[in-house]
């Protein structure tokens, strides 16, 4: 049957080295063919293919207005073995299966409204729960009672025969042992049973042998339904074809309890859309429309009375948007999405005001890396409108000594500072950006600031607002917007140290120099909770 299948979807093509043809295989008597099956199943017994199948005869095509003295202007074309490419087919057409997947998703009706208290605790009791803990939930289950309320005013009470009270701690719990032997599918099927939500589904080739096995679990779910007296809501259970065929035979619909289960081209499961082609566009569309209204709604608390706190803002955004749109993400992430997609929810987004970057090759190699640094060092400088301010700070253990300093080439600035006894160069590092973006907060007609580190730990605090860690964060992040408002840009950029940054160079050299012959003297900076701790204890464990 395979041989005969790859036949008769053979073409003509060109030749391999064993001047076998397609024309020539169709043309094959039965007797020839079946000599022709005999070894293609010798060939896949023993895992030897021969020779002339994996040896091409390549030509080269020039490509149209392409010079013909270069290699690159040839598209090269690969003849193999047509006997070899028979037999890949049919190989291939065991990798890919190409099966018509049916599943079927079922509802039931009312939960927890509808569930049998007697059968529950039939089925407790043969899970082998007993005595005390049996009779607490036989009396926690039986004459339960409810009253409504509306406007203040309390109703009658009601006893509840067939329900598990809803907001009950145990309720989920009692529910799955009610759900523990559902009717589990035939080997080689799968089954998802989450709460009421249940999905089972096959596949095959044909689509009417889908219809019979999946028909004959159905009525076996059925009477488990009615033996434990659960009832389907049938107008909300579908069935859903998933293949990528054009068309597939058409079958009568299946049934439950006597009523035709609806064929649809797509169902939502679990918070995830699938359709018929499985290629996720419902899912997509619908998270994208969602998580606009959302961000629209995030916008509004950017601004004005509403405006909240960027850490907060986050939170909120991490919590509404960005956990729906990556909830699936490992299922449909592969395909290929269409730009159309993401062009819009890309432009509705607030730009992030990273450092511009110019257009250059980067090599992962330290040299040319050095070379990219370099390059955007200098075209921020021939930038007039630019200021780019180079901060550091250092720290000598030996003399106990930490100082701060920064240097702005074009308004010729170099300052440096000694700092109070134990201070961290964390702290220094801070001390240096603040100072500097304080010293020019008093400049005037200044478009942007580029305040350039090599310390990542402390940009990698400022920007994820760790305030408890110091509180020169706080002050900071209060300060740039104060240059915001003033109509200067501020970027904080990270520049690696030893770059041969002439820059980072004249700051690093001032940093040092401040140890021991501050310019601008001493700098009464106020220690952080940590340092103060640390001179503490320090003296609690000297020697007397």
């Amino acid at each position: 049957m395979e041989l005969t299948k790859g036949l008769q979807k053979l073409r003509d093509k060109a030749m391999g080295l064993d001047l076998f043809h397609n024309r020539m295989l169709q043309n094959l008597s039965i007797t020839n063919r079946k000599f022709l099956l005999h070894f293609f199943n010798l060939s896949l017994q023993n895992g030897y293919v021969p020779e002339e199948w994996k040896c091409a005869i390549v030509t080269p095509i020039l490509k149209p207005n392409k010079p013909p003295t270069k290699t690159e202007s040839y598209r090269p074309i690969s003849l193999t073995s047509c006997l070899g490419k028979l037999m890949e087919k049919i190989i291939n057409n065991r990798l890919t299966c190409n099966e018509i997947l049916t599943a079927i998703f079922l509802d039931l009706t009312k939960t927890y409204d509808y569930t049998w208290i007697d059968g529950l605790l039939f089925k407790i009791a043969k899970l082998g729960i007993k005595g005390p803990i049996f009779q607490w939930l036989k009396n926690f289950l039986n004459n339960r009672k409810i009253k409504a309320c509306v406007n203040g005013y309390l109703s009658e009470e009601k006893i509840m025969y067939t329900s598990v009270p809803k907001g009950s701690v145990l309720s989920p719990t009692l529910f799955n042992i009610m759900m523990h032997d559902f009717p589990r599918p035939p080997a080689g099927w799968d089954l998802s049973l989450f709460a009421d939500d249940i999905e089972f589904h096959t596949s095959s080739k044909d689509k009417e042998a889908n219809y019979e096995i999946l028909q004959t679990h159905l009525s076996e779910i059925e009477e488990w339904a009615n033996k434990w007296r659960t009832t389907f809501s049938v107008n909300r259970c579908a069935s859903l074809t998933l293949t990528r065929k054009l068309s597939c035979t058409a079958t009568p619909p299946l049934l439950l309890e006597e009523s035709p289960i609806e064929e649809v081209d797509h169902y939502k499961f679990l918070g995830i859309t699938f359709d018929k082609k499985l290629n996720w566009n419902l899912h997509i569309e619908d998270n994208l429309r969602k998580t606009k209204r959302l961000n629209n709604l995030l916008r509004t608390l950017t601004f004005g009375k509403n405006c909240l706190p960027i850490p907060l803002l986050m939170r909120t955004y991490k919590a509404m948007i960005r956990s729906r749109t990556e909830y699936g993400a490992l299922i449909f992430a592969s395909f290929p999405l269409p730009i159309t997609f993401l062009s819009p929810w890309k432009h509705s987004q607030i730009p992030m005001d990273l450092f511009p970057t110019a257009k250059r090759e980067a090599s992962l190699k330290k040299t040319k890396t050095k070379n990219t640094y370099r390059s955007w060092t200098e075209s921020m400088h021939s930038n007039p409108n630019i200021i780019i301010a180079y901060t550091d700070g250092s720290l000598n253990k030996e003399i106990n000594s930490t100082g701060c300093a920064f240097f702005i080439l074009k308004l010729d600035e170099k300052r440096f500072w000694k700092l109070n006894t134990k201070t961290s160069i964390f702290s220094a590092e801070l001390t240096a950006i603040f100072v500097a973006l304080e010293f020019l907060y008093e400049k005037e007609e200044i478009e942007e600031i580029n305040i350039t580190v090599d310390s990542k730990s402390s940009l990698q605090a400022i920007c994820n607002f760790k305030w408890d860690s110091h509180y020169l964060i706080s002050k900071i992040i209060h300060l740039i917007p104060n240059h915001n408002s003033a109509g200067t840009r501020v970027k904080l950029n990270w520049i690696p140290s030893h770059a041969g940054i002439e820059g980072n160079k004249v700051v690093d050299h001032l940093a040092q120099e401040s140890l021991t012959n501050p310019l601008n003297g001493y700098l009464n900076n106020e220690l952080h909770i940590s340092e103060l701790l640390a001179m503490d204890k320090l003296a609690t464990t000297r020697k007397p």
